[in-house]
């Protein structure tokens, strides 16, 4: 949606910050170019590294001149500008469009359980791409990111909560399903082999498999704390 230019947050000692732009401001132009939209003024803002910007707000009625140098940022290999402000998305704007639907019993059956399968078949995506390299390891979240979005949902309502829940839910019952030894899917795993060679799993290779499990788990709980623990401490 087209999303006007009003800053929500300048962020202490940033570029922004410095060249004096305040919360609320409403960006009009950007080196006498007119800015229609916060994407209008993204976009200006990240074409621009190290090169000062005029930039005209509204503020309180009044039009103020203002100038900003956004600083060199390197974002997917490339250089880009920020200047360290951020836009609130007003719930009034993003509800227009939105429509809510109402499925009889059944008919809400069948959605959950179309959307519950998009969600399984995208979790196994998103691990598929990350083992391969194409997507960072840094979207491994541990509990402390988990309980910020879990507040951030709540605080936009039960439904949003709820949908939140869900997710977190589908997404921990597809990871237990893996076949990684110590989880269900592991346990899946010994029991499928003992079906087509009519014998238990020896429990040597049980031990062994153990081990290794406890090994990859391990490494996903350390790896979604440092993730964790480096969003607070970055921001």
């Amino acid at each position: 949606p087209d999303i006007p230019a009003r800053i929500d947050e300048v962020i202490k000692n940033s570029p922004a910050y410095l060249a004096g732009f305040k919360s609320q401001d409403l960006v009009l132009s950007i080196n006498k170019i007119k800015v229609s939209t916060r994407d209008d003024f993204v976009q200006e803002v990240r074409q621009h590294p190290d090169a000062t910007l005029d930039v005209v707000v509204e503020r309180d009625s009044v039009e103020v001149q203002l100038s900003v140098t956004p600083e060199q940022v390197i974002e997917n290999g490339k250089i880009v500008g920020r200047i360290g402000t951020s836009f609130k998305q007003e719930q009034r704007v993003i509800d227009e469009f939105f429509v809510t639907t109402h499925y009889s019993t059944l008919g809400a059956f069948v959605k959950a359980t179309e959307k519950t399968w998009d969600n399984s078949i995208f979790t196994l995506k998103m691990l598929a791409k990350m083992l391969t390299g194409q997507i960072s390891w840094k979207g491994v979240s541990g509990p402390v990111t988990i309980a910020s979005y879990a507040g951030q949902s709540a605080n936009m309502g039960l439904k949003v909560f709820i949908g939140f829940l869900a997710i977190i839910s589908i997404s921990i019952g597809v990871l237990n399903l893996l076949p990684i030894p110590v989880l269900d899917g592991g346990h899946l795993m010994y029991y499928i082999v003992e079906i087509f060679t009519g014998k238990p799993t020896p429990e040597s290779v049980m031990i062994i498999g153990q081990k290794i499990g406890f090994s990859l788990l391990g490494f996903m709980m350390i790896l979604a704390l440092y993730n964790d623990i480096n969003r607070l401490i970055t921001g």
